[in-house]
């Protein structure tokens, strides 16, 4: 997340939307972003995206960078080389397909592989819609097969605030930015804050880095 001067805005910031194909990466974002509602099936993605929204955090105006991935293993290199200077992500699978929560894991150790493991992530499950008896199959009383505790209990575990959403109905869509949105605001602003006690250290004890230099250059010293 970066600090900038931007009067349309106190931050921006880079985000990516990772999980399998078909989950709904894209149908959220459309939601989210263009107030489009999802009703049949989502073209795949092909390769990477992205998309421009602001989001206000306690009572800062974020300029969320959001980059939709490709859940296909083939443009698995192409997603890890847009991870540069990223702020958050958005973990995401369906509570219809046990496999795509399966496959959260691998994401996270991508992130962990590529130096991205300690930035700020929420899990978000999809198509909360369909959580719901289904009249047509007499075998199956219920479509959902990731229960909400399995799922908050895994994010918890890995660090992540967890979410449940709809692009059909566009029910909690706001909510996953919104709380990344807030973790990544929290984590700048304790940087901030230890820069400041730092500088403020320095200044009143400005010989204070220096005496330590020679006290090590010292013990290194023979008699």
């Amino acid at each position: 997340m970066q600090k900038t001067s931007n009067s349309a805005y106190d931050y921006r910031a880079k985000i990516i939307v990772l999980g399998s194909t078909c989950v709904g990466k894209t149908s959220m974002l459309k939601c989210y972003c263009n107030n489009q509602y999802t009703q049949g099936i989502e073209m795949v993605t092909l390769g990477i995206d992205f998309r421009i929204k602001k989001v206000v955090v306690n009572e800062k105006v974020i300029n969320l960078e959001i980059w939709d991935s490709s859940g296909l293993e083939r443009f698995r290199e192409i997603t890890l080389s847009t991870l540069k200077g990223l702020s958050g992500v958005i973990l995401t699978y369906s509570i219809l397909q046990r496999d795509t929560f399966l496959d959260l894991q691998r994401y996270l150790d991508d992130l962990e592989d590529r130096g991205f493991g300690g930035v700020p992530k929420v899990l978000v499950g999809t198509n909360i819609d369909r959580d719901a008896y289904d009249p047509s199959n007499e075998d199956q009383e219920l479509l959902r097969v990731i229960s909400y505790d399995e799922a908050e209990e895994f994010a918890e575990k890995n660090g992540m605030l967890y979410f449940e959403v709809s692009a059909r109905n566009g029910k909690n869509i706001e909510q996953p930015f919104e709380g990344l949105g807030g973790m990544m605001v929290e984590e700048w602003e304790s940087e901030k804050k230890q820069n400041i006690l730092k500088e403020s250290f320095m200044l009143r004890n400005p010989g204070n880095t220096e005496h330590k230099n020679k006290q090590s250059k010292c013990s290194s010293c023979g008699p």
